[in-house]
């Protein structure tokens, strides 16, 4: 069972030396944004990355094949480039350096620990990739330190490594998240009935960073009324459970998709067929949107129309070959911790 729960401390086990017991950490894929709710909304998605830890002599990250796992499957053979960057240089341990800072410890006591990683979210993908390392690098640290934390208070920590927290927050908590700010995030529900299918391009890697350079600096007034108005109505949606009105608060975001569509030509060709007139709503298609910053996009479906939806795109994944769609579905939890005998269990 996880040691780990929303309202716990990470207290135990401790990632100290003369506790050289294997921890696995298991934390999931995100979405964010979900269309108009920019650096606001975020979902987590059944999805995870799972990192095992241990207190060790020397540091060490390895994502090589464990127990039968295979890193990214066979969609994802690229992790030996991860696998290759220095340890200084690694999202995984400059978080766990500077979260270990923030706790209020001197870097000379930051701990020695050997990592071992199945990764399933693809990288630079729009699926939360980075936000799944700075999670699990700030409950090692937490893990390491004297004083216990709960997850609600690692979440400023790890949004102050992201800058925002619409990725972190469900990766750190689970659930749909609405994000006022770093240090709240208010769980939304999510009717059981809509499905999710992400839609990702193989190959099609895009920083965040990138995503965010092609987006205005300013937004005019009725350009920030209408984002206002496009974000409290997907709240509607939801707990109201309305696919109307998440159709029509998805219909067009002003803030990012415009502007990132450039960016992602496959998008628009997706939106186009999965929800214009041709489509008529008969594949049960609720949304069509980028997932985070893109490249991959995100299906918002109606469950008990999976089988129409998955006739709609087999010719669309003929025409793009290098699309990879994962069936998901909303991740209720967040990280969970778990005290193991070995890498792999």
């Amino acid at each position: 069972m996880p040691l780990l729960l929303k309202d716990e401390a990470l207290a135990f086990p401790p990632l100290m030396p003369d506790h050289p017991s294997w921890v696995r950490l298991s934390v999931p894929a995100t979405s964010a944004n979900v269309g108009v709710g920019f650096d606001a909304l975020g979902m987590a998605v059944s999805l995870r990355n799972t990192f095992w830890v241990r207190p060790a002599k020397a540091p060490r990250f390895q994502l090589l094949p464990q127990a039968g796992l295979t890193p990214w499957g066979a969609h994802h053979p690229s992790a030996a480039v991860l696998a290759e960057v220095p340890l200084n240089e690694h999202l995984l341990f400059s978080t766990l350096a500077s979260v270990w800072a923030a706790l209020g410890h001197p870097p000379q006591a930051l701990p020695v620990l050997e990592v071992v990683a199945h990764v399933a979210v693809p990288l630079a993908s729009g699926l939360g990739s980075s936000a799944c390392v700075v999670v699990a690098a700030a409950a090692m640290a937490a893990l390491a330190s004297s004083t216990p934390l709960s997850l609600q208070a690692l979440l400023p920590l790890v949004a102050a490594q992201e800058h925002h927290a619409d990725n972190v927050a469900p990766a750190l908590l689970g659930g749909f998240r609405l994000c006022p700010s770093w240090q709240e995030a208010l769980p939304l529900p999510w009717p059981e009935a809509w499905g999710l299918c992400v839609l990702h391009p193989t190959g099609g890697a895009q920083s965040t960073a990138a995503a965010r350079a092609v987006l205005p600096a300013q937004y005019t007034r009725p350009v920030v009324a209408q984002a206002l108005a496009n974000s409290a109505h997907v709240v509607q949606a939801v707990h109201t459970a309305c696919p109307h009105t998440l159709c029509a608060a998805l219909k067009a975001d002003v803030v990012h998709e415009p502007f990132r569509s450039a960016l992602h030509p496959h998008f628009d060709t997706l939106k186009n067929a999965l929800l214009g007139p041709v489509a008529n709503g008969l594949n049960g298609v609720l949304a069509v949107v980028l997932s985070g910053s893109g490249p991959s996009v995100l299906v918002i479906y109606q469950r008990a129309q999976q089988q129409h939806l998955e006739t709609a795109l087999a010719p669309l994944l003929l025409q793009h070959p290098t699309l990879h769609p994962y069936w998901l579905a909303l991740e209720a939890e967040g990280l969970t911790v778990t005290p193991v005998a070995s890498v792999g269990a």
